[in-house]
Protein backbone atom coordinates (compact mmCIF):
# COMPACT_ATOMS: atom_id res chain seq x y z
CA UNK A 1 0.00 0.00 0.00
CA UNK A 2 1.25 3.48 -0.78
CA UNK A 3 0.31 6.17 1.73
CA UNK A 4 1.88 9.25 0.13
CA UNK A 5 0.98 11.32 3.19
CA UNK A 6 3.07 14.29 4.26
CA UNK A 7 4.54 12.94 7.51
CA UNK A 8 6.07 15.27 10.07
CA UNK A 9 8.64 13.77 12.39
CA UNK A 10 10.20 16.35 14.73
CA UNK A 11 13.50 14.44 14.79
CA UNK A 12 13.96 15.08 11.06
CA UNK A 13 15.26 18.33 9.64
CA UNK A 14 12.25 18.64 7.35
CA UNK A 15 8.94 16.91 6.71
CA UNK A 16 8.74 14.29 4.01
CA UNK A 17 6.22 12.42 1.89
CA UNK A 18 6.36 8.76 2.87
CA UNK A 19 5.73 6.18 0.18
CA UNK A 20 5.74 3.21 2.55
CA UNK A 21 4.10 4.11 5.83
CA UNK A 22 5.31 1.94 8.70
CA UNK A 23 1.82 2.38 10.19
CA UNK A 24 0.02 1.38 6.97
CA UNK A 25 -3.59 2.35 7.46
CA UNK A 26 -6.13 3.12 4.74
CA UNK A 27 -8.27 4.82 7.38
CA UNK A 28 -5.41 7.30 7.99
CA UNK A 29 -5.43 8.32 4.34
CA UNK A 30 -9.20 8.76 4.35
CA UNK A 31 -9.05 10.77 7.58
CA UNK A 32 -6.25 12.98 6.22
CA UNK A 33 -8.17 13.67 3.01
CA UNK A 34 -11.27 14.70 4.96
CA UNK A 35 -9.75 16.50 7.95
CA UNK A 36 -6.88 18.38 6.29
CA UNK A 37 -9.41 20.58 4.47
CA UNK A 38 -10.46 21.98 7.86
CA UNK A 39 -6.94 22.71 9.14
CA UNK A 40 -5.76 26.32 8.85
CA UNK A 41 -2.47 28.14 9.16
CA UNK A 42 -2.55 31.15 11.46
CA UNK A 43 -0.21 34.08 10.88
CA UNK A 44 0.09 35.81 14.24
CA UNK A 45 2.53 38.47 13.02
CA UNK A 46 6.21 38.97 13.64
CA UNK A 47 6.93 36.12 11.21
CA UNK A 48 5.28 33.55 13.49
CA UNK A 49 2.76 30.91 12.36
CA UNK A 50 0.60 28.34 14.10
CA UNK A 51 -2.18 25.86 13.30
CA UNK A 52 -5.87 25.68 14.03
CA UNK A 53 -9.03 24.17 12.60
CA UNK A 54 -12.57 25.20 11.73
CA UNK A 55 -15.20 24.48 14.42
CA UNK A 56 -18.79 25.41 15.24
CA UNK A 57 -20.66 26.67 12.21
CA UNK A 58 -17.44 26.87 10.18
CA UNK A 59 -16.74 30.57 10.72
CA UNK A 60 -14.76 29.93 13.91
CA UNK A 61 -11.26 28.51 14.35
CA UNK A 62 -9.94 26.69 17.41
CA UNK A 63 -6.26 27.08 18.24
CA UNK A 64 -4.06 27.31 21.32
CA UNK A 65 -4.58 30.15 23.79
CA UNK A 66 -0.86 30.96 23.71
CA UNK A 67 -1.20 31.54 19.95
CA UNK A 68 -4.11 33.95 20.41
CA UNK A 69 -2.54 35.84 23.32
CA UNK A 70 0.78 36.22 21.49
CA UNK A 71 -1.10 38.19 18.84
CA UNK A 72 -3.51 40.02 21.14
CA UNK A 73 -2.34 43.43 19.83
CA UNK A 74 -2.83 42.55 16.15
CA UNK A 75 -5.64 40.77 14.31
CA UNK A 76 -4.64 37.27 13.28
CA UNK A 77 -4.54 36.11 9.68
CA UNK A 78 -6.15 32.72 9.00
CA UNK A 79 -5.08 30.95 5.81
CA UNK A 80 -7.34 28.11 4.65
CA UNK A 81 -6.03 25.07 2.78
CA UNK A 82 -7.24 26.58 -0.50
CA UNK A 83 -4.95 29.57 0.13
CA UNK A 84 -7.70 32.09 0.89
CA UNK A 85 -6.76 34.54 3.66
CA UNK A 86 -9.09 35.91 6.32
CA UNK A 87 -8.80 38.20 9.33
CA UNK A 88 -9.75 36.63 12.66
CA UNK A 89 -10.49 38.17 16.03
CA UNK A 90 -10.27 36.46 19.41
CA UNK A 91 -13.73 35.30 20.48
CA UNK A 92 -12.81 33.41 23.66
CA UNK A 93 -9.73 32.19 25.51
CA UNK A 94 -9.30 29.52 28.18
CA UNK A 95 -5.70 29.74 29.41
CA UNK A 96 -6.16 26.81 31.83
CA UNK A 97 -6.73 24.41 28.91
CA UNK A 98 -4.61 26.48 26.46
CA UNK A 99 -7.51 26.76 24.01
CA UNK A 100 -8.87 29.73 22.09
CA UNK A 101 -11.65 30.30 19.58
CA UNK A 102 -11.22 32.88 16.84
CA UNK A 103 -14.08 34.46 14.88
CA UNK A 104 -13.19 34.61 11.19
CA UNK A 105 -14.30 37.89 9.63
CA UNK A 106 -16.08 37.96 6.25
CA UNK A 107 -16.53 34.19 6.07
CA UNK A 108 -19.96 32.74 5.47
CA UNK A 109 -20.77 29.78 7.72
CA UNK A 110 -20.60 26.59 5.70
CA UNK A 111 -17.78 27.73 3.40
CA UNK A 112 -15.46 25.27 5.16
CA UNK A 113 -16.42 22.06 6.95
CA UNK A 114 -15.92 22.34 10.72
CA UNK A 115 -14.39 19.41 12.58
CA UNK A 116 -16.56 17.41 14.93
CA UNK A 117 -15.29 16.46 18.36
CA UNK A 118 -15.29 12.90 19.66
CA UNK A 119 -16.32 12.44 23.31
CA UNK A 120 -13.11 12.00 25.32
CA UNK A 121 -14.63 9.22 27.42
CA UNK A 122 -14.84 7.09 24.26
CA UNK A 123 -11.06 7.23 23.74
CA UNK A 124 -8.93 4.40 25.10
CA UNK A 125 -5.36 4.59 26.39
CA UNK A 126 -3.11 3.14 23.66
CA UNK A 127 -5.54 4.10 20.90
CA UNK A 128 -3.98 5.24 17.61
CA UNK A 129 -4.34 8.98 17.01
CA UNK A 130 -3.17 11.44 14.38
CA UNK A 131 -2.18 15.08 14.77
CA UNK A 132 -2.53 17.44 11.81
CA UNK A 133 -1.10 20.91 11.42
CA UNK A 134 1.41 23.24 9.83
CA UNK A 135 4.72 22.48 11.61
CA UNK A 136 7.12 25.38 11.51
CA UNK A 137 4.57 27.45 9.61
CA UNK A 138 4.86 25.33 6.47
CA UNK A 139 2.10 25.83 3.91
CA UNK A 140 1.17 22.13 3.57
CA UNK A 141 -0.83 20.23 6.18
CA UNK A 142 1.26 17.45 7.73
CA UNK A 143 0.13 14.40 9.68
CA UNK A 144 1.95 12.88 12.63
CA UNK A 145 0.85 9.48 13.98
CA UNK A 146 0.88 8.63 17.66
CA UNK A 147 -0.91 6.76 20.43
CA UNK A 148 -2.88 8.15 23.33
CA UNK A 149 -0.57 7.56 26.26
CA UNK A 150 -2.75 9.25 28.84
CA UNK A 151 -5.26 12.05 28.80
CA UNK A 152 -3.39 15.15 27.66
CA UNK A 153 -0.24 13.33 26.43
CA UNK A 154 0.74 11.82 23.08
CA UNK A 155 3.57 9.39 22.38
CA UNK A 156 4.95 8.73 18.90
CA UNK A 157 3.99 5.54 17.05
CA UNK A 158 7.67 4.94 16.41
CA UNK A 159 7.87 3.68 20.00
CA UNK A 160 5.31 0.96 19.21
CA UNK A 161 6.86 -0.55 16.05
Amino acid sequence: MTCELPIWRPKEESPSIEDNCSWKDAAARKMYDEVSKSVVRINVGWGKNASGFFVGTGDEVMTNAHVATAAARDPLEVIAKDGKKYTALIESIDTASDLAVLKVQGLNPGTYKPLQFRPSQSMQIGEKIFMLGHPGGRSDVYISPGRLEERGTVQSLEDYD
